[in-house]
C-alpha cells in the first residue's frame, strides 16, 4: 500500500476514534467535561497532525504498525502523556519571549518619543516649582469693627 493511502487510513481510523470520543464527552456532565478537556484538545491535535503525515515523519512501516492498534489516536495521547515533552515549558518560553518583545517595543517607543516629549508626573511637576506660599494667610484678618 501506497504511503498516501496508509496516512490516510489512519487519519480515518484516529478520527472514528475522536467522533466516539466527542460523543462519550458530550453525554458527562459539564465537570466531567471539564476534567477531559486538555486530553481532548490534545487528542484533536492529534488528529490534525495526522491529516498531514508525510513520507519523512512516518515511515509506512510506522503507519502499518499505528493501523494494527485497535486505538491509535489513544495510544499516541498516551504516548505524548508520557514523554518527557513538556507543553508548560512551551508556554513558558512563549511567556518569555512575548515579554521580551513588550519590553523591546516600550523602549523603541520611549526612544522614539525623546526626552522633549516626555510629560512629567505630578511629583515630578511639583518638585520642579515651589508652589508659592498663599501670603493673605500668613497675615491675620483685620477684625472688624462694630
Amino acid at each position: 500500500m501506497r504511503h498516501e493511502e496508509l496516512s490516510e487510513k489512519l487519519y480515518e481510523k484516529a478520527s472514528n476514534e475522536m467522533e466516539s470520543y466527542r460523543n462519550w464527552m458530550l453525554q458527562q456532565t459539564p465537570a466531567e467535561i471539564l476534567e477531559h478537556t486538555f486530553e481532548y484538545s490534545s487528542k484533536l491535535d492529534i488528529l490534525i497532525t495526522l491529516m498531514d503525515i508525510e513520507a519523512e515523519d512516518l515511515t509506512g512501516a510506522q503507519l502499518t504498525a499505528l493501523l494494527e492498534s485497535p486505538c491509535p489516536l489513544e495510544d499516541i495521547y498516551k504516548e505524548y502523556c508520557n514523554s518527557e515533552i513538556n507543553h508548560l515549558d512551551q508556554f513558558r518560553e512563549c511567556a518569555g519571549e512575548l515579554a521580551d518583545r513588550l519590553i523591546k517595543n516600550r523602549q523603541e517607543q520611549s526612544a522614539s518619543k525623546g526626552q522633549s516629549q516626555h510629560r512629567p508626573s505630578v511629583c515630578e511637576r511639583l518638585a520642579a516649582k515651589a508652589v508659592p506660599a498663599d501670603k493673605s494667610a500668613a497675615k491675620p484678618k483685620k477684625q472688624v469693627e462694630r
